[in-house]
């Protein structure tokens, strides 16, 4: 593999979890929190769709070489990132009661769709093998 096209295979995945940190930072304390997550009315649910297919895109989950827990780590990165935000949002001080809760709800969630869908790019790519 050519040297030069390997740093600039991580850059959009350095790009996203940067736009995480910074989405936790600013947006994410003003969503409403009812019974420990984000409420329905809040832009929790495109958010953790637009991650999913940011993962997705940046993962490669459809390539052969792509460990099993590849999912599971990409998620976890994602959720360091809001984690990081978070802690930010909180130095700042505008961090409502309960953010870190709902961002591990969000969070789980997000792992398991990328599970599942990490789990979908390797059957349909086994079948077509």
């Amino acid at each position: 593999m050519d040297e030069s096209l390997v740093g600039q295979r991580w850059l959009p995945g350095r790009a996203f979890l940067l736009t995480a940190v910074i989405l936790a930072a600013a947006w994410m304390p003003s969503w409403p929190i009812s019974e420990g997550a984000f409420a329905d009315n809040s832009a929790s649910m495109a958010v953790t769709l637009m991650n999913v297919v940011l993962l997705v895109l940046t993962g490669a989950y459809g390539c052969q070489r792509v460990r099993w827990y590849r999912a599971l780590l990409d998620s976890v990165l994602v959720i360091a990132a809001q984690f990081a935000g978070a802690g930010i949002a909180t130095l700042i001080g505008n961090a409502p009661a309960g953010l870190f809760d709902s961002i591990v709800v969000e969070g789980l969630l997000l792992v398991c769709i990328s599970a599942v869908l990490f789990v979908i790019f390797r059957v349909v790519r086994w079948m077509i093998r």
